[in-house]
């Protein structure tokens, strides 16, 4: 399964608790109520277990998790750095 593929079953299925919504890379997470500030705490430790990196606070923005494709760039970046 590719990272965009993981991180979208785990938030349908963990964080919004309903694995039957549509969620594509571009669905604004945040923006329509998908997502609270606390689920994106949840997903940041789901995102630094599952792929071996450490999102730093200061990318707790927003725009980083705006939607997954942005969190997939957000993890990439990080895998980069590494």
């Amino acid at each position: 399964m590719d990272m965009l593929s993981t991180i979208r079953e785990y938030v349908k299925s963990e964080l919004i608790g309903d694995a039957g919504i549509n969620l594509v890379g571009e669905t604004p997470l945040i923006e329509k109520g998908l997502l609270t500030s606390l689920q994106v705490v949840d997903l940041v430790l789901f995102l630094e277990e599952r792929f071996s990196t450490y999102i730093d606070p200061e990318d707790l923005t927003e725009e980083n998790f705006k939607d997954l494709s942005s969190i997939v760039a957000l993890v990439e970046s990080k895998e980069g750095a590494s």
